[in-house]
């Protein structure tokens, strides 16, 4: 699979430990020459404590106060409005003045900018960034279920970001992808998280095959229950509206059959009703029987007759 397994981060002496020292941020894109590639780098000779495959707590540094303590936890209370765990990818040494820098899609997350004064923590036990759940959207073809579990196996220990596009290492070469939608733990969604071997994944198509069966019965002209005026044939006629517009900004592309039906009841004739229209519709119903029985019985006879 094309989905490669990164390295765990290094232990330290202490579940988290806070750089004590004035960090700028610097921002990169996938053009760049050198760091292109990775979405996160630091520069050994300016970070030395740092190390290939850390996890990183990155927060925006408060104007007064002082650095978080070490004996901080990743609480729900204690995460801040602009707060994004990172992984080091690689370490690069000619970096001139350029401490650690992210990838600006990541920096998008939590509206961080360039050279933006940061607290940089060190986070030694991966457990407190484990996903509960990730939630993969794709659009254009078919994952089974063996394709799924090749997936989610070879994304234990991954890191993850939202809306990162994830090559699957399925599909014809190995080149489906799909986009991380949601990253939950403890019922929060995050911006980022490691994949454990607990993780659980849903996989959500945006090319799906949908059929609705609408009846168009009477009481579809009916008023509804509430106030607002409408019958129930508008309440549809919203619905469906409502609906393609949510896949239109979601960018979804399922492929939908609208089928309208509707039943037709006819009245049975009562033998003992002495309304003469009966009689008529059951001597009628009758006479129109008879034909298509001699029919019958006149192409059958010259089988008979062979």
């Amino acid at each position: 699979l094309s989905v490669p397994r990164t390295k765990q981060p290094v232990a330290r002496s202490s579940t988290i430990e806070t750089l004590k020292q004035t960090i700028t941020l610097r921002l990169h894109n996938e053009r760049d020459p050198r760091a292109g590639q990775y979405d996160v780098v630091v520069n050994p000779k300016l970070l030395p404590n740092i190390k290939e495959g850390d996890l990183l707590e990155i927060k925006e540094s408060q104007p007064v106060s002082d650095y978080q303590d070490s004996s901080s936890d990743l609480s729900d209370e204690a995460i801040p409005e602009k707060h994004l765990v990172v992984q080091v990818k690689k370490l690069l040494s000619d970096l001139p003045a350029i401490q650690i820098s992210i990838n600006k899609r990541l920096a998008d997350l939590v509206e961080f900018t360039d050279k933006l004064q940061i607290k940089l923590t060190v986070i030694s036990d991966p457990t407190k960034v484990h996903l509960d759940s990730v939630e993969l959207s794709y659009i254009g073809f078919y994952i089974s279920r063996a394709d799924m579990w090749r997936v989610q196996t070879s994304m234990i220990g991954s890191m993850l970001y939202l809306s990162e596009s994830v090559n699957l290492g399925v599909g014809l070469k190995g080149s489906y992808r799909s986009t991380v939608t949601d990253l939950i733990r403890s019922g929060v969604q995050y911006k980022s998280g490691i994949v454990s071997k607990d993780t659980k994944f849903v996989y959500r198509s945006r090319s799906s095959k949908f059929v609705f069966l609408i009846q168009l019965s009477k009481e579809m002209w009916d008023f509804c229950d509430q106030s607002d005026g409408d019958i129930y044939f508008d309440k549809v006629s919203q619905f469906l509206t409502v609906l393609f517009t949510k896949w239109s900004k979601f960018d979804i592309n399922h492929v939908l059959t609208l089928v309208l039906f509707s039943r037709v009841y006819s009245p049975t004739p009562d033998p003992n009703s002495s309304n003469p229209n009966s009689t008529a519709t059951s001597n009628n119903s009758s006479s129109s029987s008879s034909p298509s029985s001699s029919l019958s019985s006149s192409s059958s006879s010259p089988h008979s007759n062979n």
